[in-house]
Formats: C-alpha cells, structure tokens, sequence
C-alpha cells in the first residue's frame, strides 16, 4: 500500500470532511475521484460530512510522521462524540467498527439519524466571526463539528448565530470536498433571535460542547430514564411510583422554554410526546439534542447526569443512625443504604432502613420541614439483639414500665411481642394470659352483657346504649343483626324533616335534579352517584340510603339518572379527550388516560372507546 507524500493535520473541532477537502486543494488533482483512490484505495468511498469511514485504510496511507489515528480522528473530528454517549455500549463498538472498516453504510441507522424526527441541516454551516478570525490566524477557514449539530444554531465561541453556506449536504456529489471559503461562505439564509431565544440557544451550545469534548461512556435508555427520573422526584414533578405528572411538567417545560426555540430544535411538543419517551424509557430513539434540551429543564449539567452523585436523596446522603436501643451501636450511623418506595395508605415517600443487627423500620421523607434522621415513623423488625435484651430485662423481673422506657417502646406493643415470644411475664394484660373464645362464646357472652345493661337502664335509647356499650354492640351488630334488634328498643325517628314522607318525597325531587344538573355541567367530571347527591344535600348517605325508598319519586329519579363506574369512566375519557384537544392535535393513551384520572381499567368497553378516539386522531384524513 503506497503512503501518501503529506497529509494535512487537521485544526482545532475540525471536520474531517473538512480536513479531506483542504488535501484535496493541496494534493492538486483535477478530479474528487482520483482524491478518493489516493486516500481509500477505491473509488466507492463517500465524501461523509458528519460520520466517516474507511478510517483503517485511510491511517495507513497517512505518512509515517503523522501521530494521527483512527481513534483522534473519530473522537476528535466526526460528530460520533455527540451520539456516543446516548447509544448503547454494543452499538457503540459496532459504530467504531463500520466507521473504521468499508461498512460505513449502516452508520447513520445504527447511530439513529436516519429514523429521527430531528433531521439533520440542509447546508454545510459556519460562523462569520469564527471565518474572518480562522484567515487571520491560519491564513484559511474550515469547517467546524459544532457548526453541524442538528437543532443548533449558534456558535459557541462568538454567540453569534450561524449560517447557511451555498453547500447543500444532499446534494453533494458521492465524492465531492468543498473548501470553506469566502465565496462559498456567503451568509444565505441567516435568520434573527430575540434575547432571551439567543440565550437559550447559547446554554445549548454549551451542554453541546460539554458532550463533545467530555469522552464520557456510552449509556442505555435505561440509566438516562433513571436518572431523570431522579431529578423529577426531587422536583415533586414525579411519584415514588414512577407516574409523571405530566401537565406540571408541560406547563413548566413550556413556561422555561420559548415556542420558537423549541420550533427552531425540532423539540416541539406539539405532535410528539418525546419527554415522555425521553423519562419513560420507550424503544423509540431519543436525539441527543432532545436529551440536552431536557437536561437545561431540569437545570443541571450532563456531567452531573453521567457522575455517580445521587440525584435524588429524600433522606440525604448516608450513613443513616441504627435506632435500636438494645445495640451497642445504637443512634450510630452504620446502614449504608435506604430503599424508597411510596407508601400505599398516605402516597407519601417512604424509605426503609435495615441494620445488620436485625432491626428494620421505615420514615416518612419531610416536605418541607427540617430531616430527622434519629425519628422512626414505624418499626417493621425488631430483631434479635432487641429481643433478646427484652428476654433479659424480663428475667430480672424489671417492670413494664421501666423495659418500656429502656427499650424505647410502647407497653402495648412489649405486651404483644411477650405474647408472640412466650415470655413468662407477670403483667396482667398479657395477652397469652387470655383464653381465646369460640364464636358461641362471644355471642352469649355480648348477649348476656347487653341485656345486664339494659336492665340497668331501660330507660336509655337504642342509640344511647350503643355509644355506653360499644365493644358490644357492634360485635352483635356485625356478628348478631337479628338477635340485636329484636331486643332493642323500638326505633323512634324524632327528625321532623321525615315524618311527611310524601311531602318529603316533592322537596327533596327538587333539589335532587338542581343538583345533578350542577354535575352534569361542572367544569370536571363528578359521578352521579347516591353518597355523591346526599353530600350535596348536606345528608348522612347511610340515612338517605335508609329513608330513599319511602319517596317513590325521588328513588325514580335517582335510579335513572345515576351512573355506573363503566359509564362515569367513558363520560370522563370524552371530557379529557375533548380538554387534550384544544392545545394539541397529538393524544397520547398516557396523556388521555392521565387526564380522565382513570386507573386501572377493567372494561372492554371502556378500552374500546379509548382506542376508537386515539384512531380519529392518528388516523390521516
């Protein structure tokens, strides 16, 4: 293989196009063609703008004094940097490998560009500043890397915007290198930003070059999901659950971001829901313009995205105290890590901390209060070293109170764990004192202990006696019904309001269709539903339940004019679908069913509805 008499070493981010295209003036062929065989030893090589191959064959061509290799020229002049990071690690290795070898036709798939909505630009760009200021010092221009990023259009350095130059990128010939000079360069199609829209694009450029010029490893969808995801969560812009909170989230991106630079990016989310893609970790490919422009958002770096810092630490950074009194280590910061999760009862952040010495508990993450890392909202294990301390204090005949106070715990809870460990134990209340009863034996026990009571008060009302005689009355009232009302005394209705039922019946028919005329008309949707219309009436539901059917006519109404929960979902999902519409002609199934609230859909019917609306607007007319 013959070398090359000279090769150009190439400028400060300059693009390797660029570089090929200044040996091709210095070289003095007349043809590109005859250029293409000197440097790849065949005629089928294309003049590749952004990502170039046939780098082996190239490097050994090179002369022997050049240091140059097939890893700088990749690294340092194609725009393979750019995308490195968001592909996968195998993808990536394979891209080198095409970009090295002939195979260089499946670079621009495998990269992602070919399948994007962010397309690349239609010209070949430069920067006035950066092309009067390259003549003086090198006595030439070239073409930069940071001047072809899809979506970008600043530069860096000047913070001046770029333009067009008289090169069209597809219609470059298969082998064609065009110098940037003076009279290709001649500012077609340069177009004005506001301020705030420079600015925008200025910050942009810099998280660009920040990825460039960072060698960072390639990431899987996966790591920059979690990572988001992170940043989300300590915003309160995402659930422990992982549920974004979507129209917060638009409200604030759009709010931060101006429609037009979003327009001039691609990144509109007019009729792609690409942060959802982005956060949510889907198989659609994500640009990394998109990525950048997210990350300016959540207002960090992509070098705090890439590092190993937490994002997301509810509960700080650890250690975290052990808060089991019987250990030597008590109040010492020896757990080394926290699971988060989202509790079920309050949706409130919930981090479970477990020591070596067997004792578990959880905490609630504060809002907006001070951390206790020292407070336990609740203990889930107590552990051995803490029982076996409780079994000493027991043995030393120490009271209930004291191993309370030297244990940090509630007597009830120490009675219940004496019980659970077979402790012989001296207090009275001890649970594995008590003689479990069958079901025969509570009931002629509650019996027994009701009528006692009721001889000793005859004079008391059903409803009285229940509020004296609890326990019992509502274990007969759950385990006993008939038994318990044969023997209570007659119900007396003393609320004059009902004692006309008919005229009851007129009033009430009145109020109860103004009432589900406010709900068909309210500006979300409400379900038309009995506790629903007796809330309104300002009526416990139970005793509107109770008296309904002695007003034929109110009962009526109301049977007709409530809704199942099937029909209430698909009164909602029209209303959402109908509210999503008015902003934006894309609708997402998220979207749609985020804005219904509905959750977990059983409904075939319901389902089906949804996709026959979702089909009307993703369907082409």
């Amino acid at each position: 293989m013959n070398k090359l008499s000279f090769f150009p070493m190439p400028y400060p981010d300059e693009l390797f196009y660029s570089v090929l295209a200044r040996y091709h003036l210095l070289s003095g062929n007349s043809g590109y063609k005859s250029t293409t065989f000197e440097l790849f030893n065949t005629y089928n090589a294309a003049a590749i703008v952004d990502l170039n191959s046939h780098l082996n064959t190239l490097v050994q061509k090179i002369p022997s004094k050049s240091s140059l290799t097939e890893d700088e020229i990749i690294a340092k002049h194609t725009l393979f940097p750019f995308y490195a990071p968001f592909l996968p690690k195998e993808r990536s290795e394979k891209v080198i490998e095409c970009m090295k070898s002939s195979r260089g036709g499946s670079v621009h798939n495998r990269v992602g560009i070919v399948s994007s909505n962010v397309k690349t630009p239609s010209h070949l760009r430069f920067c006035s500043a950066c092309l009067e200021e390259d003549l003086k010092v090198y006595g030439e221009s070239y073409w930069r890397r940071m001047h072809q990023i899809p979506g970008l259009l600043i530069c860096q350095k000047h913070h001046e915007v770029l333009s067009n130059s008289e090169v069209i990128i597809n219609r470059l010939g298969k082998r064609e290198y065009i110098l940037a000079t003076r009279k290709i360069c001649t500012n077609v199609g340069t177009i004005e930003l506001s301020h705030r829209i420079r600015e925008q694009m200025v910050s942009l450029a810099n998280r660009v070059k920040q990825v460039i010029e960072g060698k960072y490893e390639s990431k899987d969808r996966t790591f920059f999901s979690k990572r988001y995801a992170d940043i989300l969560k300590s915003k309160k812009l995402m659930t422990e659950g992982k549920n974004m909170l979507r129209e917060e989230i638009y409200r604030k991106f759009n709010e931060f971001y101006e429609a037009e630079f979003l327009s001039l990016t691609q990144s509109t989310l007019d009729n792609e829901d690409w942060v959802t893609n982005i956060v949510r970790s889907t198989k659609s490919s994500d640009h990394p313009i998109r990525h950048l422009i997210f990350i300016g958002f959540l207002q960090t770096d992509f070098e705090e995205i890439m590092s190993d810092k937490k994002l997301y630490a509810p509960f700080g950074e650890g250690f975290w105290p052990c808060l089991n009194p019987a250990a030597n280590h008590f109040k010492q910061k020896v757990i080394e890590t926290v699971l988060i999760t989202r509790c079920i009862r309050t949706k409130k952040t919930l981090g479970t901390f477990k020591c070596t010495c067997g004792f578990y508990y959880q905490s609630y993450a504060p809002n907006n209060e001070s951390l206790d890392i020292y407070k336990a909202d609740k203990i889930i294990r107590y552990g051995e070293t803490w029982e076996e301390k409780l079994r000493e204090l027991v043995d030393m005949g120490r009271s209930l109170s004291i191993i309370a106070r030297e244990l940090n715990t509630a007597p009830y809870i120490l009675k219940k764990l004496a019980y659970k460990l077979n402790l012989d134990v001296s207090w009275r209340t001890a649970r594995k004192d008590r003689k479990k009863m069958s079901f025969k034996e509570k009931q002629l026990k509650y019996r027994k202990l009701w009528i006692d009571n009721m001889k000793i008060n005859p004079k008391l009302k059903r409803s009285d006696i229940g509020k004296i005689y609890n326990g019992a009355y509502y274990w007969l009232l759950a385990n006993d019904r008939e038994w318990l009302d044969s023997i209570l005394p007659a119900e007396k209705l003393t609320n004059k309001i009902f004692s006309d039922w008919n005229q009851r019946d007129i009033e009430l028919l009145d109020k109860v269709e103004r009432i589900i005329m406010e709900i068909n008309t309210s500006d979300q949707p409400v379900r038309r539903s009995i506790p629903e219309v007796s809330r309104r009436l300002g009526m416990n539901p139970d005793i509107f339940y109770k008296h309904i059917r002695k007003m034929p006519r109110l009962n009526e109404f109301i049977n007709n004019a409530k809704e199942s929960m099937e029909e209430f979902q698909l009164r909602k999902l029209h209303w959402a679908f109908h509210q999503l519409r008015k902003h934006s002609t894309f609708i997402s199934k998220a979207q749609l069913i985020n804005k219904a609230r509905i959750s977990g859909i059983q409904s075939k019917i319901v389902v089906c509805e949804m996709e026959y609306l979702l089909s009307g607007i993703h369907t082409p007319s």
